[in-house]
């Protein structure tokens, strides 16, 4: 979801109220199925009358299995310890839902940038993604040499401030990967996905989100991922039997080489991020955030926006968690078109 969240403090949480009288919402920024993104002010304590992001989760909407996915995000968030990487100030329950305070980005999320900035395709300069792929390569870095997936990974859950540093969101589907095990769930959007969470045969390990580097970068070239505008059970026919996506604007060599060495259909073949990192220095050269913030100053404020509309109290239904071997799509909700997300959270 573009919810505005954004890294973790240097404050310690005995500044940021335990209790939702803290907090007045202001205004709704971002709306899943499960929960909300506000725009909020602090009533009490050190930080009164500062603003800040409260993403409140409805519990009741959840199956009791479902509520492991939550203490995970939250442990999740409560151990990042890194620039790139959000966390949150506090969180606490409240009556039949939890409150996760953050930073307020008012940036949004890349996926609103690109929609908000961006008329034909994604990014026109390619310095900007440069320069988000760079930054975006470091958290997920961070997440493998601490033996984490993000299993999630595209525009959508890139967060941004206004003075364009970015941040790596959405860690419902991150898990740990310890003792060479491979993962077996299927979860994450399938667009992004790699062929081998999708053939559910070999398992997979932290390669997949490789591939979904890969993808994401094109997403940022092109404004969306390939076949996002298709029903996801093609989506998925495509990804495991056809050659890896391209880009459908001219790019330059190096980016095209960054692309290209991510997607391979053999995770066996694809780099590791430090690999990414390191083969990739000529094009990560280029990077340049004076571009992007120029274009972050022309967004309206956040209380200007249209938000995302709500979905309906009686379509929802109890999320459970995707068993092994099951096929989860309940990752998009109110889209124009399936898999297109327009709420990300």
């Amino acid at each position: 979801m573009d919810g505005g969240a954004g890294p973790y403090p240097s404050e310690s949480s005995t500044k940021w109220p335990a209790n939702a009288d803290g907090y007045s919402l202001l205004s709704r920024i971002g709306h899943g199925a499960f929960a909300t993104v506000y725009k909020a002010r602090v009533n009490q304590g050190p930080a009164a009358g500062s603003e800040v992001a409260v993403k409140v989760i409805e519990l009741e909407e959840f199956a009791d299995s479902s509520l492991e996915e939550i203490r995970r995000e939250l442990q999740m968030m409560k151990m990042c310890r890194h620039e790139n990487v959000i966390a949150y100030h506090v969180a606490f329950p409240a009556k039949r839902q939890m409150w996760l305070v953050m930073p307020l980005l008012e940036g949004g999320s890349c996926a609103y940038v690109m929609r908000a900035t961006c008329t034909h395709m994604g990014f026109e300069d390619e310095s900007i993604i440069a320069y988000i792929l760079r930054e975006t390569a470091k958290a997920v870095k961070y997440f493998h040499d601490n033996m984490q997936i993000h299993r999630d990974l595209k525009a959508g859950n890139i967060l941004l401030s206004l003075d364009a540093k970015v941040f790596l969101s959405d860690f419902g589907v991150a898990a740990p990967l310890r003792d060479d095990k491979k993962r077996q769930t299927f979860v994450g959007t399938p667009c992004w996905m790699a062929p081998e969470v999708l053939e559910q045969t070999n398992g997979y390990d932290y390669k997949a989100d490789i591939w979904s580097y890969g993808i994401t970068a094109i997403e940022l070239a092109n404004g969306e991922a390939p076949y996002q505008r298709m029903h996801p059970l093609k989506v998925m026919k495509i990804i495991i039997e056809k050659d890896p996506p391209k880009a459908n604007r001219k790019l330059s060599h190096h980016f095209l080489d960054l692309i290209e060495m991510c997607l391979q259909k053999d995770p066996k073949k694809r780099p590791t991020m430090e690999e990414v990192c390191d083969r990739n220095a000529k094009f990560f050269r280029t990077a340049d955030a004076e571009p992007l913030k120029k274009l972050l100053s022309r967004l309206p404020p956040l209380d200007q926006r249209i938000p995302p509309q709500p979905i309906a109290k009686e379509e929802k239904e109890p999320r459970e968690s995707a068993p092994k071997e099951q096929w989860d799509f309940a990752v998009d909700d109110g889209d124009e078109f399936p898999g297109l997300n327009e709420t990300e959270m």
